[in-house]
């Protein structure tokens, strides 16, 4: 469950720094 959860994490923090990077293009 750790690990899933660690997983999990990480993945929505790199799609957070995918969206953000986006942000800042467009803005």
């Amino acid at each position: 469950p750790v690990d899933c959860i660690h997983w999990t994490s990480a993945a929505q923090l790199s799609l957070l720094e995918d969206e953000m990077r986006r942000a800042e293009r467009v803005n």
